[in-house]
């Protein structure tokens, strides 16, 4: 899922390219993890998947830079971070963007996590959401992870749900967390 709660909510052109490249970042991530993570964001294959989804969107040059320009700053981040590594890097039960579907009152409703993997030094399945928002101006670290983790604690708390009802094969512990490549950081929700 794409995020844009760097700032309040506005409509206008800002919010849409950072919709845009928080969802190109999404899909770059997914591929970085699907294969063998590359060690940068210049790396020849990142550059053309940013390309690419980038083309998907009408957007003018100079918004098509900036966007290039962003995406590439937080994959590299997300690349050079040892705990960004460690979430792209090949676990037990890896998925990215994993979609699931489920009946909520009588209609499906599906699903997509971000990264979910089976992390077996600590024997501990893990729900990870990417988020390209990072602290407001003078927002402490610990008020931003509060107010991101505040809006979307129902949302990994159903992804949670849903892996605990699917048979693995194996029992584990399932924790949630936040993923904020633009600040390398990993917020646990508690």
């Amino acid at each position: 899922t794409s995020d844009t709660k760097q700032a309040p909510a506005s409509l206008g052109a800002g919010n849409r390219l950072e919709r845009i490249i928080g969802t190109v970042t999404h899909r770059v991530l997914e591929l970085a993890a699907r294969e063998e993570a590359p060690s940068s964001a210049e790396d020849s294959r990142v550059q053309t998947w940013i390309e690419h989804n980038l083309s998907q969107y009408a957007l003018t040059p100079q918004l098509a830079e900036q966007a290039q320009i962003r995406v590439s700053e937080l994959i590299d981040r997300a690349l050079s971070c040892e705990i960004g590594r460690w979430i792209l890097e090949a676990q037990i039960d890896a998925e990215a963007e994993f979609a699931l579907s489920t009946i909520e009152q009588g209609e499906v409703k599906t699903y997509v996590i971000d990264r979910t993997f089976l992390d077996d030094r600590e024997g501990v399945r893990w729900v990870i959401d990417y988020k390209t928002s990072q602290p407001l101006e003078g927002e402490s670290l610990s008020a931003f992870c509060a107010r991101e983790q505040d809006a979307y604690q129902g949302q990994l708390h159903n992804y949670a749900e849903l892996l605990r009802n699917m048979d693995w094969g194996r029992d584990a512990p399932i924790k949630s967390a936040i993923y904020f490549p633009a600040i390398q950081y990993l917020s646990v929700c508690e």
